[in-house]
């Protein structure tokens, strides 16, 4: 809102808001929850609106680090297949947006949103590619009003780059992608893993190539069939989910190496483990490790975005991989998982610790 005024000088607009009772019935829902909380947790306070707001905006503490030009790809691939027809029209929506009867411009008041968000974050201290998800939503709205505006000879040539770039990405997977990818892999990310993930991407790109190809033809056609026009918008906005759709499902692919399912099972065969065992996370967090054992584990040497529950009970973490060693030694049996690296290096300095599963970037141990 003050962005918009600023930019537009539209000050009109805040006469026509009920800024008391907004901000009551805001109040009403939002500060009872927080107060019930803060009685719960006396550092909730601090940790939300200082460490997770100013902290996490202002410093690199936790580690989100990113060159200014960091959300310039993720914007410009997020606004596919439309990223050429917005960075076309977008001059065009500002200019010729029509205010209504109050004097207000949605089309501007969306993309000063936008650049807000685009900006805003830009600036932070702390980057991930989630961040600028409600730019689109506006912008989404500011591709609709243009291609109801833009002729179809137009958008002819505002998707043709966008088909080219999808056909010539199609053709180098199918043709190089298996060739290639066995490059990239390594130890955290074996080949196997990275030509699975290929089988789904190969077809998505053929798929949103294939609708390209065909959102020119209709774009084309469009001064003779005025219906070819909506099927050239519904063939690029098809075609483009329908990508995203299978590439998100390949992901699936990096289950053996991001999920712990695999490896907690393996390690549990043919013996389960113990239930009143401990279970500890040595030098590192694995998120789905504690969700498949159906149980809490105990974190050793780790703090990163757990430091608030760490300080709050102390006794449910240990700090130091040696003060570990030292209550693991007088363990009659306990279980742990760890970084194949610190498995190496503790296991040369003789700490008892018996196998039980591996994979690229997790060992699991037991006691005995």
């Amino acid at each position: 809102m003050i962005e918009y005024t600023a930019v537009t000088r539209d000050i009109a607009l805040w006469r026509r808001l009920q800024l008391a009772s907004a901000l009551a019935l805001f109040l009403a829902l939002t500060v009872p929850w927080f107060i019930a909380v803060a009685r719960t947790n006396d550092e909730f306070l601090q940790f939300f609106f200082i460490h997770e707001h100013f902290d996490r905006y202002l410093t690199t503490e936790h580690s989100r680090v990113g060159p200014w030009y960091y959300f310039i790809p993720i914007a410009a691939a997020g606004s596919l297949p439309w990223f050429t027809v917005l960075a076309y029209g977008a001059h065009r929506a500002w200019r010729d947006a029509p205010p209504n009867a109050a004097g207000f411009s949605w089309q501007r008041f969306a993309l000063v949103w936008a650049a807000f968000v685009f900006v805003f974050f830009s600036a932070s201290g702390s980057k991930l590619a989630s961040y600028i998800l409600p730019m689109f939503g506006p912008l989404a709205l500011v591709v609709g009003w243009l291609l109801l505006r833009l002729d179809s000879r137009k958008l002819f040539w505002l998707t043709l780059p966008i088909a080219i770039a999808g056909t010539v990405a199609a053709a180098g997977l199918f043709l190089g992608f298996d060739r290639y990818a066995t490059r990239f892999a390594g130890a955290q990310i074996p080949p196997a893993v990275l030509l699975a993930f290929g089988a789904w991407l190969k077809p998505a790109f053929a798929i949103a190539a294939a609708g390209g190809i065909g959102a020119l033809f209709a774009f084309r056609a469009a001064d003779k069939a005025p219906a070819a026009r909506f099927w050239g918008v519904a063939a690029l906005s098809l075609s483009t989910l329908a990508m995203l759709q299978l590439a998100v499902a390949g992901f699936d692919a990096f289950s053996p190496v991001r999920s712990s399912s695999a490896i907690l099972r393996a390690a549990q065969t043919p013996t389960p483990f113990a239930n009143d065992a401990p279970f500890y996370l040595v030098g590192m967090y694995d998120q789905t490790a504690p969700f498949y054992l159906g149980r809490t584990t105990r974190l050793v040497a780790f703090r990163d975005e757990l430091a608030l529950g760490i300080d709050a009970e102390p006794s449910k973490q240990v700090p130091t991989v040696d003060a570990w060693v030292a209550e693991w030694t007088a363990l009659s049996q306990g279980y742990a998982m760890l970084p194949p690296d610190l498995h190496t290096l503790l296991s040369a300095q003789g700490v008892p610790m018996r196998e039980l599963a591996r994979d690229s970037r997790r060992v699991i141990v037991s006691r005995q």
